[in-house]
């Protein structure tokens, strides 16, 4: 779900609002807690930017969905 959004090779950070808003809300939030968890797997390793890229990339579908 999570590569329906994203498109790492260009830039990871940004979410492709085109597919998202084809998403229902129920999608969308399976996707944000999907997010969460990468985040907080992320943060347990270290890997303080990647939990930033995913803390950016939750907020942006919050902000657009919510």
């Amino acid at each position: 779900m999570i590569e329906l959004l994203v498109d790492a090779e260009i830039d990871f950070s940004k979410i492709d609002k085109e597919k998202a808003a084809m998403m229902s809300n129920e999608e969308v939030e399976d996707v944000i807690l999907e997010l969460q968890v990468q985040m907080n797997e992320a943060a347990s390793r270290l890997e303080f930017e990647l939990a930033a890229k995913f803390r950016d990339m939750i907020r942006e579908l919050e902000e657009q969905f919510r």
